[in-house]
């Protein structure tokens, strides 16, 4: 009997199922809508408690993150929620920055998701400037998402035309500043916009001027940028003047405007066309008497033949404003020595090194204490360089530190000491080294305990003579200048030495016989030598130092170890 009414039971339940499903599928969008408030529910109560003040900062992004991230839904409500958020007029705009920053943080969302929302936000013609740019933001800095999306969206918002300017340029001034995207990412983003035959000219500008004025970009990467939109032969003339110009005129450093100027000024084809940028730098509206000046320093070493360099120099000297008493005599005397050049009382060659000996007075007269003759920082004395073209930008001294010219010896200074010892004194010793404490090979910095490596500007002697611009090559610097430069004997001002000559610009840097003094022993005869900034590996005892010598038929250039205490001359380079 129980069985039997089991089995009716079973019955009716199987009769009554069509009649319950049907009743589900007339209730489902109210079902659908609850689910979607029951899912939505605790991110907008986060969302409501970041805009009564009740929520700040991480804290709010982590809470709307785990909102996100606990939603029992899929991919496109979840994403609609977020998109609901951000356009809600009564939203402040930190929930509005949070929830976008939370939702690139959260774990359950796609990539795909991210970046439709990221690009929804940006597009959206109802969306504030302010969320704009802090999604932008956002987004750069975001540790979950790839470069490649990163560049991706920057490239997007640069390409479309409904973009307006000022967003594209707030995208690319990001991008130069991120530290979450490679050098190589940025110099491609800058170099694409420079190039590109549908970018603004405004956007060019803006793009070549952010990455002048950037500290994080090395000199190179700057010049190397110029050199291409110089030479980059789908731009016309006039845009290409008008980058020259806005770079020269955004570099804040006085050496690295010269830099820039002679970089340009070498990848031009005719002198017609190095007048054309002169001009063009000098008659625009924003450029000072700095970048006058750096002109005029710049034409005196970038262009070769006398008769175009006088001709650039006169029409510099012409353009450069009335500044003080002294600035003004200068500059006339510099006209006089042009007039006399015309008028055949004075060589060209002797007309260019006076005019050389004026342009040093009137950057002094002018208020520039930098450029080819000084470093920065708290300089104690000057300096010239040679700019030997090589890749990293650096440029080498003329002499060694403390040398009188180019073919003295300089001071000797043990490795890490910034004040100079006599030779042949007993100075140069394991007792004297000031840098030691206790017994040899216990030292002050540069041990085994604080892993130092590399001479710190505090202890770089270059750097404490000359300013901060200027200091003791490292071995990286030095190989650089071997593998760029061929090595010749040569006789200078009656001494023998070796030449280092440039394979690119055919400048050359002199090396004397110098040695290095042990205790109160000389050593080295006809070797060349100076310090680098680097300890020997695996040796805190020893220092690392080029040298230079004659072995026969050969000359060999390389890198070797002596013992910190050692004295040995200094030869600073320039950056």
């Amino acid at each position: 009997m129980r069985v039997m009414k089991s089995i009716l039971l079973a019955g009716a339940l199987l009769l009554a199922t069509p009649v319950f499903f049907s009743a589900c599928q007339e209730d489902a969008p109210e079902i659908d809508y609850e689910m979607k408030v029951t899912v939505v529910n605790d991110f907008t109560k986060v969302v409501e408690a970041i805009n009564n003040g009740a929520l700040k900062n991480e804290q709010a992004i982590n809470q709307l993150k785990q909102a996100i991230d606990q939603m029992n839904a899929d991919q496109q409500t979840k994403l609609q929620a977020i998109i609901d958020a951000v356009n809600a007029v009564n939203n402040t705009l930190d929930a509005k920055l949070a929830v976008i920053e939370a939702a690139i943080k959260a774990q359950t969302l796609s990539m795909e998701a991210k970046m439709e929302l990221l690009k929804g936000v940006i597009a959206a013609q109802t969306t504030s400037l302010e969320t704009k740019l802090g999604a932008i933001e956002t987004a750069i800095k975001a540790q979950t998402l790839s470069v490649e999306a990163k560049m991706d969206l920057i490239h997007d918002i640069i390409d479309a035309q409904t973009t307006a300017l000022e967003l594209k340029i707030a995208a690319i001034e990001a991008a130069v500043k991120a530290q979450t995207l490679s050098m190589e990412a940025k110099m491609d983003l800058i170099h694409d916009i420079i190039a590109s035959q549908t970018s603004a000219l405004e956007l060019k500008l803006a793009a070549i001027e952010t990455a002048m004025k950037e500290e994080s970009i090395a000199l190179a990467d700057k010049l190397a940028l110029i050199e291409k939109a110089i030479k980059d032969q789908a731009t016309n003339f006039d845009t290409k003047m008008e980058l020259l110009t806005t770079a020269v005129t955004s570099i804040p450093d006085y050496r690295d405007k010269l830099a820039a100027i002679e970089t340009a000024i070498n990848n031009v084809p005719d002198y017609a066309t190095q007048l054309a940028a002169i001009e063009a730098v000098l008659s625009n509206v924003n450029s000072t008497l700095t970048d006058k000046l750096a002109l005029l320093e710049s034409i005196e070493t970038a262009i070769t033949e006398s008769g175009n360099k006088l001709a650039a120099i006169k029409a510099v000297i012409d353009a450069l404003p009335d500044y003080t008493d002294e600035f003004t005599n200068i500059k006339a005397e510099i006209a006089n020595l042009l007039q006399a050049v015309k008028d055949g009382t004075t060589s060209k060659e002797a007309a260019i090194a006076a005019i050389a000996a004026k342009i040093e007075e009137l950057k002094a007269a002018g208020g520039i204490t930098g450029g080819g003759t000084t470093g920065g920082g708290t300089a104690t004395e000057t300096m010239e360089y040679v700019d030997l073209g090589l890749p990293s930008g650096k440029k080498w001294s003329k002499k060694y530190l403390g040398a009188e010219t180019a073919t003295d010896k300089g001071d000797y200074y043990a490795w890490g000491e910034t004040s100079p010892k006599s030779p042949g004194h007993f100075d140069f010793t394991k007792e004297n080294y000031k840098l030691l404490d206790g017994a040899w090979g216990d030292f002050r910095r540069y041990n085994k305990k604080d892993g130092w490596k590399q001479l710190i500007p505090y202890d770089d002697a270059a750097t404490a003579r000359l300013g901060d611009k200027w200091h003791i090559p490292t071995e990286t610097e030095v190989q650089e200048l071997l593998d760029y430069c061929t090595a010749k004997e040569i006789t200078m001002n009656g001494k023998a030495g070796i030449a280092l000559v440039s394979k690119i610009n055919n400048n050359y840097i002199f090396f004397r016989n110098n040695g290095l003094v042990s205790f109160d022993k000389w050593y080295g005869t006809a070797r060349f030598v100076c310090w680098t900034a680097d300890l020997f590996i695996g040796d805190v005892q020893h220092a690392t130092y080029c040298r230079i010598y004659i072995d026969g038929d050969n000359i060999v250039t390389d890198t070797w170890h002596t013992l910190r205490s050692d004295g040995m001359n200094i030869r600073p380079i320039y950056y």
